[in-house]
């Protein structure tokens, strides 16, 4: 029979100063809501992990950006291993009516799934799949309809979104780009009765 691991008595004690301080729970998987003070830390997870399309100016301004409803990481021994977050679709006018058009439903009923990373040496842990599936959880409970747009998404990323019950719903050339990066349309699968 393996060794039983306890708690180190600091894990122990902080974990019932959270309790008391009415903090969720750390999920199992080390998923817990991104607090304010994560924001440095999450900034420089995105610069290494992220291939992203669009270089934002600022990674903690994109990461905090107005339209985030709410965001979650992934950290294991103090240390953050991945980041997801909720935004609002209808950051303009043209997409929101994009979003309808590809989905049948007006921005005001989605929630997409964005910036979503993982620390390089830890994927294919099972990581990304955690993260995307805490959001699409926090995507209905505020009963909203979880959407996801991958711009320039190679195919590990798309493979991941697909594995997952995610349903393509149009490709598009990625607005306001003219280096030929097409944007990949998601639908989050059915919730399960």
């Amino acid at each position: 029979m393996p060794d039983l691991v306890l708690p180190s008595p600091v894990a122990q004690r902080l974990t019932r100063l959270a309790r008391q301080r009415g903090e969720p729970r750390t999920d199992p998987r080390g998923i817990r809501r991104r607090r304010a003070n994560d924001l440095g830390a999450c900034a420089r997870l995105a610069v290494l992990s992220t291939a992203c399309a669009r270089r934002p100016s600022s990674w903690r301004g994109w990461l905090d950006a107005d339209e985030v409803v709410e965001a979650w990481v992934a950290e294991r021994q103090g240390e953050l291993l991945g980041h997801v977050a909720l935004c609002e679709v209808n950051r303009d006018a043209r997409s929101g009516m994009r979003w309808r058009e590809v989905t049948g439903h007006p921005a005001s009923d989605l929630l997409a799934v964005s910036r979503l990373f993982v620390r390089p040496r830890v994927r294919s842990q099972g990581l990304g799949t955690a993260l995307l599936e805490m959001a699409v959880a926090g995507a209905r409970a505020r009963g909203r309809i979880p959407v996801l747009e991958a711009v320039g998404a190679g195919r590990e990323e798309l493979r991941l979104y697909e594995d997952q019950g995610w349903r393509p719903v149009a490709l598009c050339p990625a607005r306001h780009r003219s280096d030929g990066l097409d944007a990949h349309f998601y639908l989050a699968p059915r919730a399960s009765a």
